[in-house]
């Protein structure tokens, strides 16, 4: 049984080896936004969680986000 982990968009975008400020620039938010989201402050609007997704689809389409997972 092969088990599914999701992970956060600060995981993601580690993996990805991706400062926050060209994550934040292929997202199109500011810095700080993508910081807010990576900290559990806010939630990413479901269009920019598509664009989260698209962006480290292309890299790794294995990895999935859990857009609800702050740590």
């Amino acid at each position: 049984m092969k088990l599914e982990y999701k992970m956060t968009i600060k995981e993601a975008r580690l993996l990805l080896g991706i400062k926050q400020v060209e994550f934040a620039k292929l997202v199109g938010v500011t810095r700080t936004q993508l910081s807010h989201w990576e900290n559990g402050k806010f939630r990413p609007q479901p269009c920019n969680q598509e664009k989260i997704k698209d962006l480290v689809n292309v890299a790794d389409p294995s990895i999935q986000i859990d857009f609800d997972k702050w740590i």
